[in-house]
């Protein structure tokens, strides 16, 4: 037992030295919204399924601790403009270094 005691006071000294652990890099999730928001705007509601809530989904997945990429499409959104811009937003990210993380929510 005597033997033990300074081992566990060097290992808990140890471990108190050693360099605090590197903050992992948030990830970023792109969301893209229904139809719906694009002929009523972020307030749509559905007449079967009720309100949309756009907002309130940016917002749960914020929490996860994403950083979120989404914005309220017009109707009259030019599609081939909007994904090379998406892409474009995407081609950056990995650009700067932001690494690629599949199945981040489950």
């Amino acid at each position: 037992m005597k033997n033990i005691l300074p081992l566990a006071g060097l290992l808990l000294l140890l471990s108190s030295c050693a360099p605090p652990a590197a903050a992992p890099l948030p990830y970023h999730l792109f969301y893209l919204h229904g139809r719906i928001v694009e002929v009523q705007g972020p307030e749509a509601v559905h007449e079967r399924f009720g309100p949309y809530e756009y907002y309130a989904i940016l917002d749960s997945l914020r929490a996860t601790g994403a950083v979120i990429h989404s914005e309220p499409r017009p109707a009259d959104v030019d599609f081939t403009n909007y994904c090379v811009s998406v892409t474009e937003t995407i081609e950056q990210l990995i650009n700067e270094g932001i690494p690629l993380k599949p199945n981040t929510l489950k």
